[in-house]
C-alpha cells in the first residue's frame, strides 16, 4: 500500500517507530540550522538524541503552521527541504517530534527565502572567521552582531574557515559552534549559512584521501549546492561551490585542497575559471579561509606561508581577470582591508608598487565623498579584506602589508565582516566586539563604459594611482594618428584642462598629471579624452 498523504505517511512512520523507542520524548540536540537557502526552497537540519522520522511544519502565519514537509528517513541527523516557497517570504516553522504519541520541544521559529536572482534587490551578508573556540572573545564578537541585527536586517552569513578548534571535531562543534554558550544557538535557527572549512576543521578530515574523497565532521554538518541549484557552475561535491543572491554571485573556494591548489590547471582552478565566465551578476564575492595578503598573525612573505603564495600566484590572477570585486579571507587573526588593487600576484610585500597596481588609493569611505568607483563592465579592482578575529586574536602583529588602507589587530578589535549590497552600490563593514564600525567602505558600479568595438581611436585608459598625486600618470593607447585634449570634468559640468590639444601618434602614451593640477580643488572628476570626431570619457578620478 503507497500513502500519498505525507502527514499521514509520516505519522504512520512515527507509529511503527515508537514501539521501538524509550518511552519518553526525543530531545533536539543541535540546532535547528539552515541551509540551501534559494528563492523557493530551504533546507532544515537538526540533531535529535534519538532515531526519528522528520517532519516540518511551516507557514507565513506563525498561529497557522497548515503546510508540511518531512523524511520517512529515521535517523538522528534530520534533512528536510521545504520547496515551493515564495521569494523573499518570511515563513514560520516548527519541528515535531514523535514518542509515545506525543511531540517535544514545540518552538516557532522563522526563516526567509532569497530575493529573485539577478534582482536589484537590497542585502545584507555576514561573514565570520576563526571563530570557534568556546571563549569570552568569540561570544563578546557574536553578541555585538546581535545587537546590530535588532536594528539591521540581515539575510545570511557565510564561515570564512577555523569553523571549530582545535581539530574540527564532531564535539568541537557541538560545543563551541552549536552551543547556547558562546555558540551560535540563538543565531542557527532564524539564518541560514554558507560555510567554507579552514585548516583547523582540517584536522578531522581525511586529507591525505584523494579531495573527492575527503570526509570528516564539517562535511557532515553542511549542506551546500553541489549542482549549480542557487545559480553558477556545478562543482560536483561539496568541497567548494558558488551561488548567486539577488544581483551578486558568490564563490566559497577550498584552500585546503592543496593537491587541487598549487598549479594552474587543476579541477577546482578550472571550475573557478569555468564558473566566473558564466557569471553574469552585478556583483561577484569570492570567500575562503587563506588569504592572498596578511601581515597578521600570518605573514604572507613567509616562506612556510605555501597557500598565501599559492593563492597569489595561481588564484589570484583568475579573479582580477574576471573582474572579481571582493576577495574575503580569515586565518590570520586581525582585521585587514585593501585599496582598491589590481596585478600583485607572485611576489612579495616589498614589491608592490603603488602606481601600477593601486587603482584607487584613498580609504573608500563614502561619507568622505571617496567611494571607490569600478564599471560594470571592466575587470579593474579588487578589494581585498581578512576578517580572522571571530574569537581568535593576535597580540602585536606587524600590520604593515603596503596594499592595505586598513588594519586592526589589536586585543580589544576582534570582530566581524558585514556586507551590504544595493543595487549598483556595495558597503563593506568591519564591527568590533564592542559593537563599533572600525571600518566602512564602499564600491559604487557605473554603466558608462562602453564596451570596445575595436574601432576606438582611444583605448585601455589607465590612471595610477588614483587618487591623483604629483607621481600619477595617465596611460592610454591610441588606434591611429590623432589630434587630443586631455581634460577633466566636474559634476557642475566646468572643465579643466590636463593637456592641451596636441598631436599623438599611434601607439601607447604615458602623461605626467603633476602639471595643470594645481588649480583643481579636491573632489572626484570625469576623466575626458576628446578629438573633433569623438569624445572618450573612460573613468572617474580623484583629487585630494
Amino acid at each position: 500500500m503507497i500513502i500519498k498523504n505525507s502527514r499521514l505517511r509520516f505519522t504512520c512512520l512515527a507509529t511503527f517507530l515508537i514501539v521501538a523507542l524509550p518511552a519518553f520524548p526525543q530531545k533536539i540536540t543541535r540546532g535547528p540550522y539552515l541551509q540551501m537557502q534559494t528563492e523557493n526552497s530551504i533546507m532544515i537540519c537538526w540533531r535529535t538524541d534519538w532515531p526519528t522520522g522528520s517532519l516540518v511544519r511551516y507557514g507565513t502565519d506563525p498561529a497557522g503552521l497548515n503546510d508540511s514537509a518531512d523524511s520517512a528517513i529515521f535517523s538522528t541527523e534530520h534533512r528536510v527541504s521545504v520547496k515551493g516557497l515564495e521569494p523573499a517570504t518570511k515563513y514560520y516553522y516548527d519541528i515535531e517530534l514523535f514518542s509515545s504519541g506525543t511531540t517535544a520541544d514545540k518552538v516557532v521559529w522563522h526563516f526567509e527565502t532569497a530575493p529573485p536572482s539577478g534582482s536589484p534587490t537590497p542585502f545584507r551578508a555576514w561573514f565570520l572567521g576563526d571563530f570557534g573556540r568556546g571563549s569570552e572573545d568569540q561570544a563578546a564578537v557574536r553578541n555585538s552582531f546581535i545587537d546590530y541585527r535588532i536594528e539591521n536586517k540581515v539575510d545570511f552569513w557565510a564561515w570564512l574557515g577555523d569553523n571549530a578548534y582545535e581539530s574540527g571535531t564532531d564535539k568541537e562543534y557541538q560545543d563551541k559552534v552549536f552551543s547556547p554558550g558562546s555558540g551560535y544557538a540563538t543565531i542557527f535557527p532564524t539564518l541560514p549559512f554558507f560555510p567554507s572549512p579552514g585548516n583547523h576543521d582540517y584536522k578531522s578530515i581525511n586529507s591525505s584521501a584523494p579531495p573527492n574523497e575527503h570526509t570528516g565532521p564539517y562535511y557532515d554538518i553542511v549542506e551546500v549546492p553541489q549542482n549549480g541549484e542557487i545559480g553558477g557552475q556545478a562543482s560536483g561535491s561539496e568541497l567548494y561551490y558558488s551561488f548567486d543572491y539577488a544581483n551578486t554571485h558568490f564563490i566559497s573556494f577550498n584552500s585546503e585542497l592543496k593537491s587541487w591548489f598549487n598549479s594552474k590547471s587543476s579541477p577546482m582552478l578550472n571550475w573557478l575559471r569555468n564558473d566566473l565566465g558564466l557569471n553574469k551578476q552585478t556583483w561577484t564575492v569570492f570567500y575562503c579561509h587563506i588569504p592572498p595578503y596578511s601581515k597578521g598573525s600570518h605573514n604572507s612573505d613567509h616562506m612556510w606561508e605555501s597557500q598565501m603564495l599559492w593563492m597569489r600566484l595561481y588564484v589570484v590572477p583568475i579573479l582580477e581577470e574576471y573582474g572579481v570585486d571582493l576577495v574575503l579571507g580569515g586565518h590570520s587573526h586581525v582585521y585587514e582591508r585593501s585599496m582598491l588593487i589590481q596585478g600583485h600576484d607572485d611576489s612579495l610585500s616589498s614589491s608592490f608598487d603603488h602606481t601600477p597596481m593601486v587603482l584607487d588609493g584613498g580609504n573608500g569611505n563614502f561619507e568622505s565623498g571617496n567611494p571607490y568607483w569600478k564599471y560594470s563592465r571592466s575587470n579593474e579592482g579588487t578589494v581585498y579584506v581578512v576578517c580572522g578575529n571571530g574569537g581568535s586574536v593576535t597580540t602585536n602583529p606587524g600590520l604593515d602589508h603596503p596594499a592595505m588602507a586598513f588594519s586592526y589587530g589589536c586585543d580589544t578589535c576582534l570582530g566581524s565582516f558585514l556586507l551590504n549590497v544595493d543595487g549598483q552600490r556595495l558597503d563593506g563593514e568591519f564591527l568590533s566586539k564592542a559593537g563599533k564600525i572600525l571600518d566602512h567602505f564602499t564600491i559604487l558600479k557605473f554603466e558608462e563604459e562602453p564596451e570596445l568595438s575595436g574601432q576606438e581611436t582611444v583605448f585601455n585608459v589607465i590612471v595610477r594611482p588614483n587618487p591623483v598625486s604629483l607621481e600619477s600618470v595617465l596611460i592610454f593607447e591610441v588606434r591611429r594618428k590623432t589630434s587630443l585634449e586631455i581634460m577633466i570634468s566636474d559634476a557642475g559640468g566646468r572643465e579643466f584642462i590636463l593637456h592641451p590639444e596636441s598631436a599623438f601618434d599611434a601607439g601607447i602614451h604615458e602623461i605626467s598629471l603633476s602639471t595643470g593640477m594645481q588649480s583643481v580643488s579636491a573632489g572626484t572628476y570625469s576623466l575626458v579624452i576628446r578629438n573633433e570626431q569623438e569624445t572618450f570619457a573612460k573613468r572617474m578620478i580623484k583629487f585630494e
